[in-house]
């Protein structure tokens, strides 16, 4: 009997070893209802997330948090950096509150000026 290594060797007896091919599996209709996201069902929160222009963070650290804490692609998180910089605030987004106070707690840890608002005004 042959004793396989770390790397697969040919059995001793030289005979090949045939593989059978893997089963595939159709890729069923996904039925929507039963994959959602926050994005599909809520398509905008009750919150808005805020950034401030701040004199102790780069601009680009700025933007590299927006990419990595709340997911916004490179152009979105520059153009956001940019807006607060130029104005002193900026809207990051609407969000329901859980989220939106999960994404303001990881941006503060990060030394990120930023709050939460009510859309509302409440």
């Amino acid at each position: 009997q042959a004793v396989w290594g770390p790397v697969l060797d040919p059995p001793a007896s030289g005979n090949s070893v045939i593989l059978d091919r893997p089963a595939t599996i159709a890729n069923p209709q996904q039925d929507k209802s039963r994959h959602t996201t926050d994005s599909d069902m809520i398509p905008d929160g009750d919150w808005m997330l805020r950034i401030f222009n701040d004199n102790i963070n780069t601009r680009e650290y700025v933007a590299v948090c927006l990419v990595q804490v709340v997911g916004l692609c490179e152009s979105r998180a520059y153009f956001t950096m940019q807006d607060a910089h130029h104005n002193g605030i900026a809207k990051v987004g609407e969000y329901n509150q859980e989220v939106a106070e999960c994404y303001e707690e990881q941006l503060n840890e990060m030394g990120i000026m930023c709050d939460v608002v009510s859309v509302d005004g409440e």
